[in-house]
């Protein structure tokens, strides 16, 4: 046995404070029911001032970045131009690059797994990882960054698939 739900009507109300009139557009808000009058409602927009105070010295600084060979904050790199980047900020010695591997790929969605941590991003990191070194941009200890992306059974009673990711790939850069 179900209940029927009853809806509950609610009548608009008046605004009671005045409204100053301006060259502004105007929204109106109409009613369902035909007894009550539309209500009007304006809305003044303004727009932010920007003064030469404020405008002069970010230009020069942008500008003195550009002089000195910075790159302008609005360009985007490459994975590889910031892996570079990266290891040159570095001291000289063995770096860990996971956690900074998995800062390339944008955070995740809520409930969403992130995204390095599936086969075809570690994939991805993989090849990449592949023509640095070919291309001697970059020394790694081992070998450890073969795997990822591949198959592994990490549970050998369900016999359920699992891939090397970064998470468990240890990848270690030589300076």
């Amino acid at each position: 046995m179900s209940k029927a739900i009853k809806e509950k009507k609610v009548k608009p109300t008046k605004l009671t404070e005045p409204v100053e009139e301006t060259a502004a557009p105007v929204i109106e808000k109409k009613s369902e029911e035909a007894d009550t009058p539309s209500t009007t409602i304006e809305v003044e927009e303004t727009a932010p001032t920007v003064t030469e105070e404020l405008l002069i010295p970010i230009i020069e600084k942008t500008i003195e970045q550009v002089k000195q060979g910075k790159t302008v904050p609005n360009e985007e790199l490459t994975m590889e131009e910031k892996i570079i980047k990266f290891l040159d900020s570095r001291q000289e010695g063995q770096i860990r690059m996971n956690d900074f591997l998995k800062s390339l790929f944008p955070p995740p969605s809520f409930g969403q797994p992130p995204l390095w941590s599936n086969q075809h991003s570690s994939k991805q990191i993989r090849v990449l990882l592949q023509t640095m070194i070919s291309e001697s941009k970059i020394e790694l200890v081992n070998n450890a960054y073969q795997n990822l992306g591949r198959a592994y059974y990490p549970d050998h009673e369900t016999g359920k698939t699992a891939y090397h990711d970064l998470s468990n790939t240890v990848i270690i850069c030589q300076k």
